[in-house]
């Protein structure tokens, strides 16, 4: 996007333009690889609820961070920090829901439960 080019200063005619597209791509993936392997202590330790509501907590604080980035600063490595936050935040998300979906359903529709959200999660 042209505000992302010119909040960061950067030329999307240069070589290596795309590989910055990619790497800001990639570390959220990082982040929600760690997350989701983070997410079994969290839920073992604090519960389902309390880690989604937590899972949350510090995916906002990764968005927050994310949208004030180019505010006063044209470095990335604040971009780069607060995607893999972001990303640490949708990992947690997405291993913690099936099974609090499991664990508050009614026995008679659990496994429909759980297939519909893993069948709808994008």
């Amino acid at each position: 996007m042209k505000s992302f080019q010119k909040s960061f200063d950067l030329d999307s005619t240069s070589s290596n333009f795309k590989n910055l597209q990619g790497n800001v791509v990639s570390v959220l993936q990082g982040g929600a690889f760690c997350g989701a392997a983070f997410s079994f202590f969290l839920g073992d330790r604090m519960g389902r609820k309390w880690g989604l509501i937590i899972a949350a907590a510090i995916y906002i604080v990764g968005s927050v961070i994310q949208v004030c980035s180019g505010i006063s600063s044209t470095s990335l490595a604040i971009l780069f920090v607060s995607r893999f936050i972001g990303g640490f935040g949708v990992g947690l998300v997405s291993a913690l829901v099936p099974t609090y979906i499991g664990e508050m359903s009614a026995k008679l529709i659990r496994g429909r439960c759980v297939g519909m959200m893993q069948l709808f999660n994008v």
